[in-house]
């Protein structure tokens, strides 16, 4: 098979696992998908990732092996995404604090009010 070939051929499967799961997510009632909410934007970001020809050819050969290659991918990325959220969202919470902008663009709680540091009341 040739180059070109091999990409038509891991398209047509990724369209017909992605057809197949979006099948699977229509039965579904809302708490349930919702609750499905993380492995659906997963399965999204690598259907689309995969179907833009970012593969090399000799993974896409080794993906086509399989009966759901979308299914494999998108497991081995959420494994791999949230095995360790604790260290990505410590960081994001620094980097909310360290920017300092959050408190402009959000609504803040009236009733907090912020301990007192070195005797200086924070407005």
């Amino acid at each position: 098979m040739d180059d070109q070939k091999t990409l038509q051929a891991l398209n047509e499967r990724l369209d017909e696992n992605y057809n197949a799961f979006m099948q699977g997510w229509l039965k579904l009632d809302t708490p349930n998908l919702i609750e499905k909410a993380q492995e659906i934007a997963a399965t999204k970001t690598v259907y689309t990732t995969l179907r833009g020809g970012h593969v090399h050819l000799e993974n896409i050969e080794y993906l086509l092996q399989f009966r759901n290659p979308l299914e494999v991918v998108r497991d081995q990325w959420m494994e791999e995404e949230f095995s360790v959220p604790d260290r990505e969202l410590e960081h994001a919470i620094w980097a909310i604090g360290d920017r300092g902008d959050a408190v402009q663009n959000y609504e803040l709680d009236e009733a907090f009010h912020p301990p007192e540091q070195g005797g200086v009341k924070l407005c």
